[in-house]
């Protein structure tokens, strides 16, 4: 949902299949405009206060929801988070859902599904506390999509171009430098 970029995901673009994850879509996005939607919550948090309407937007959707609890919608699918954990073996690098996204569409590639790229548009991770902690294993993600050979597009002006620089290059201490 991130404003920069999120206007520039391939909705309705044909050839690409649209995965969401963010209560932020209810009422800006048509229910025909996703093709699956990850809610990786446990249901105690899917209960609460206004999220119950976004349980009930979901069911209402019809699409696919993977999900890592029981939502108790009709349309819910058990994400493989052991299969997926066991062919990537990436331990510390599933930080936020967004990851978790990559993850799959990455195993599903191992399974001979054709995934052929990922756009990851409305994703920057910018921010310093929460996304701060999720953007290594987003970006962890990416160069392992790139390594099986998945392309992988994200908006010139996403921040998840801006990391730091490889080391010992860009650190001010003349020690690591020299």
């Amino acid at each position: 949902t991130a404003p920069s970029t999120v206007e520039q995901a391939p909705v309705g673009q044909e050839g690409w299949e649209v995965w969401l994850c963010s209560p932020w879509f209810v009422g800006r996005i048509e229910d025909t405009a996703f093709d699956r939607y990850f809610e990786l919550h446990a249901y105690s948090c899917m209960t609460k206060g206004e999220q119950r309407d976004f349980l009930g937007w979901l069911e209402k959707s019809g699409k696919p929801v993977y999900t890592f609890d029981d939502l108790k919608i009709p349309n819910q699918v058990r994400y493989p988070r052991k299969e997926v954990e066991a062919s990537l073996t990436a331990q510390g690098f599933y930080t936020s859902t967004v990851a978790w996204m990559q993850a799959l569409a990455i195993w599903e590639h191992s399974q001979g599904q054709l995934v052929e790229r990922i756009n990851i548009s409305g994703v920057d991770m910018s921010t310093d506390g929460e996304y701060a902690a999720q953007k290594p294993g987003c970006l962890h993600f990416i160069s392992v999509a790139r390594m099986v050979g998945i392309q992988v597009e994200i908006p010139v002006r996403s921040e998840l171009h801006k990391v730091a620089p490889s080391y010992p290059d860009g650190h001010e201490s003349p020690f690591i430098r020299e």
